[in-house]
């Protein structure tokens, strides 16, 4: 049993370059989807170093277009830092194009660099 976990750091001692890397994240969710992957989980954080993945729904709709059934977790959304009327239907566009395969969490946060970033206390 496998689970996929995408937060995209891409450290810059890295081999990788942060578009190589996303591309070889798509291949990832491609493969486990074809080795019986239980689900493709992926993660947000902002004003991260090492490139943590700021945009989880648009990967996840892209990890949607290149799957077919396997269940795709964005785990977690920082609520608090979107637009509520915006995030819910980015939320639902991705439920769409994924075929209802997708989920998702929401949490607050913990990073104060984040909310600062988005001009929030």
């Amino acid at each position: 049993m496998i689970t996929l976990r995408f937060d995209m750091r891409a450290p810059t001692w890295g081999a990788a370059s942060t578009a190589e890397l996303y591309a070889a994240a798509l291949d990832m969710a491609e493969w486990g989807e074809q080795h019986g992957a239980l689900a493709l989980v992926i993660s947000e954080h902002h004003h991260a170093d090492d490139g943590y993945l700021p945009s989880p729904l648009i990967l996840a709709a892209a990890i949607a277009g290149r799957t077919k059934s396997t269940p795709i977790s964005v785990g977690a959304v920082l609520a608090p830092l979107y637009d509520p009327v915006k995030l819910a239907e980015d939320m639902v566009v991705v439920d769409l194009v994924s075929g209802g395969r997708a989920s998702f969490i929401l949490a607050v946060g913990y990073r104060p660099a984040e909310y600062e970033m988005f001009g929030h206390d």
